[in-house]
C-alpha cells in the first residue's frame, strides 16, 4: 500500500514540476520520507532534503536506496536552515507547517 501511495504522489508532483522547475539545485524543506526530494532527483535536480524529525533519515535512505537516486539529507529546523544564503536555486517544496 505504501508503494502505491508513493507512485500516486510521485505522478502528481511530476506533472506539476516538470515544466516549472528550471533550476538545478533544490531544497525540499520538510522532506518527510523524501517523496518529493526523490522526484526532483529523478527529474535531474541536485536535491537536498531537510526534516526536523531525526527518524526521517531512515525513511529517506530506504526510499533512496530502493530507487538508486542521489539525494542529500540533513536534519534541521525549517526556520533556521543549516545552509548559507542562496545555496539553492529553488525551494518549491515547503508543503505544510506543523503548529
Amino acid at each position: 500500500m505504501q508503494i502505491l501511495k508513493f507512485e500516486e504522489e510521485k505522478r502528481h508532483w511530476q506533472r506539476i514540476f516538470t515544466e516549472a522547475l528550471k533550476e538545478d539545485t533544490v531544497i525540499d524543506v520538510g522532506t518527510g520520507p523524501g517523496i518529493v526530494a526523490l522526484l526532483f532527483s529523478e527529474l535531474g535536480q541536485n536535491v537536498t532534503g531537510v526534516d526536523y524529525s531525526e527518524g526521517m533519515p531512515r525513511n529517506v535512505l530506504k526510499n533512496k536506496e530502493a530507487l538508486g537516486l542521489p539525494v542529500n539529507f540533513r536534519i534541521g529546523d525549517a526556520e533556521k536552515l543549516p545552509f548559507a544564503h542562496n545555496s539553492f536555486a529553488s525551494n518549491p517544496a515547503i508543503r505544510k507547517k506543523v503548529s
